[in-house]
């Protein structure tokens, strides 16, 4: 059990994606959730996970990179545009080369 989110750890892939797209918020022009724009100002669409050819793609995003010690608990997923995911793993990986 995570101490920080109490979900049960580890959870499946399933699992794991439902959370980190349920933790951004719904926008309001698309109160169904099928659609949701990510920190980065990104339009992502629920059924793009992993698809890095769509211009709404989206992949599962640890907050805190695990290369800094940031764990896979649920509470440190959301769901990022895949571009904004690929940016922020070669700026971290900037850092670490530095």
């Amino acid at each position: 059990m995570c101490l920080l989110c109490a979900i049960p750890v580890p959870c499946s892939a399933d699992v794991r994606k439902w959370l980190a797209w349920n933790s951004v918020p719904t926008h309001p022009d698309f109160p169904f959730g099928d659609w949701k724009l990510d920190t980065d100002q990104y339009w992502m669409h629920v059924t793009d996970h992993g698809d890095r050819s769509s211009p709404h793609g989206w992949e599962i995003d640890h907050i805190l990179p695990r290369a800094l010690g940031g764990s896979d608990r649920p509470c440190n997923l959301r769901a990022r545009h895949w571009y904004g995911n690929v940016r922020a793993g070669a700026a971290v990986r900037g850092l670490l080369d530095d």
